[in-house]
Parts: C-alpha cells; structure tokens; sequence
C-alpha cells in the first residue's frame, strides 16, 4: 500500500491499483491495455520469497511484454533475487531497486519507468498511424490509376457504342500504318 500512495503522488494522472497478486494485476493491465494504457508492475519484494517474486515478474513480461517491471528489494533480498530472475531471464524492462525504499529514489526510478513506457507507446501509436497513412495513400493511388485508365479509354472511345471514336481511330491508325520515308528521314 505504501508504493501505491507514492505512485499516486509522483504519477497523479495515472491509475495505481494495488494488487496482492501477480494474477490481479494482470486482470487490470489487461483492462489498462483494452483502454489503450501502458503497463507499469511494481513488485515489492520485501518479505515475499524470492523465486515467487521472480516468478511474477517473468509472468508479467510473459502477459504485457511491452511492460516496464520495478522490483524493490532489501538488501538481503538482491543476491537472491537476482539468481532467480537470472535464472528466468528477465528482460531489459525490468530494474531492480535495492536499499531500504528511499521515496526519492523510488520516485525518480517509477518517474523514469513511466517516460520509457510514455515513448514506448507514442512510438507504437505513431508507426501504427503511419502505417494506417501508408496504405490510405496506396488505395487512394489505386484508385486514381482506374480513373486515369478509364480517362484514357474515354478519351478514344465513344461512350455509348464502346467503339474507337475520331481520336482513337487517328491514333490507331498512325501505330499500324509505317512511315512515310520523308519523315524518317527528318528523324
């Protein structure tokens, strides 16, 4: 409860919910994740067995791997700990904060989470735009290719019979017939 009122306090715009499980807080990262919110797990290892904890946090990348995971650990609580989550390999997203749970520094590290998560997800939101703009563009030149193919159709053709009209007639006519040999000449 102690972590929840200080990410309240240094996130104040985000939802923090605390859960006693892994379980629980995958339920409301999944709810966070259909709302189009970023996850940030915060594991307090204080008290908990360390292979429960590593357990938790391996189900929490397995779960939201795009997901930032802070673990606070005692001192006595790091060898271990980091064995454990060795053991499981853990990701890059997962930091590890050992030391009596200074506010500060746990802000800073929550404060620094939440930004690589801020730009994880502008970034995804931003190719996932781009990609949306990329193909209106392809279908909007696909469709202005059928428009320029049947400008040009109606251009040398007559509109009710379909037959080449004084235009396409000319034009075909000059392709079958060959050159006359003064013009090749000029040429």
């Amino acid at each position: 409860r102690r972590l929840v009122s200080l990410v309240q306090q240094v996130l104040p715009s985000e939802a923090a919910v605390p859960c006693e499980n892994v379980a629980e807080g995958l339920s409301h990262g999944q709810s966070a994740l259909m709302r189009g919110r970023a996850a940030l797990f915060l594991f307090d290892a204080a008290g908990r067995p360390v292979n429960d904890v590593a357990r938790g946090v391996q189900q929490a990348q397995a779960a939201r791997p795009d997901a930032e995971v802070l673990v606070l650990a005692g001192p006595e609580d790091a060898p271990g700990l980091a064995a454990a989550m060795s053991a499981l390999g853990t990701s890059d997203r997962v930091n590890v904060l050992v030391g009596p749970g200074d506010a500060a520094l746990v802000a800073a590290a929550v404060r620094a989470a939440a930004g690589r998560l801020q730009t994880s997800v502008s970034a995804r939101r931003h190719q996932r735009d781009s990609a949306q703009a990329i193909s209106a563009l392809e279908l909007e030149v696909q469709e202005l290719k059928a428009r320029l193919d049947l400008a040009k159709h109606a251009a040398h053709h007559d509109a009710l019979t379909g037959s080449l009209n004084r235009e396409g007639f000319v034009e075909e006519l000059r392709s079958r017939l060959p050159e006359p040999p003064a013009e090749r000449r000029k040429r």
